[in-house]
């Protein structure tokens, strides 16, 4: 298939399909792993307290910076997925109009403006 005769129009309906049809990241749940995470340096942080033979000092830093560090990477998920979002819905647009090659190049002029 030479897909370089493909209309924009159909290389994004083409690339929609391959997307949904190849396993890959959707299939783990980045929220779930960040939960578990947190919840995993919060047991860490307790044990500490909890042991008067240990040091909390640092026990705390390493908390505290992997919470900014997981707040930091949560704002950069929540971006992916809106993105992510919009392109699925500009998709689903581009199959309902009856000129999406137009409706293609408008776009990509305003955001190149």
């Amino acid at each position: 298939m030479d897909i370089s005769k493909l209309t924009t129009t159909d290389r994004i309906i083409l690339r929609d399909k391959l997307n949904k049809s190849l396993p890959g990241l959707e299939a783990i749940s980045l929220q779930h792993e960040l939960t578990t995470l947190f919840s995993d340096a919060k047991d860490a942080l307790e044990d500490a307290f909890s042991d008067p033979d240990v040091n909390t000092a640092p026990v705390i830093n390493a908390v505290t910076a992997l919470i900014k560090q997981m707040t930091v990477f949560q704002s950069e998920l929540y971006s992916s997925e809106r993105q992510k979002r919009f392109e699925e819905a500009v998709i689903e647009i581009v199959k309902q109009i009856e000129d999406p090659e137009e409706f293609l190049k408008l776009l990509e002029e305003s955001l190149d403006a």
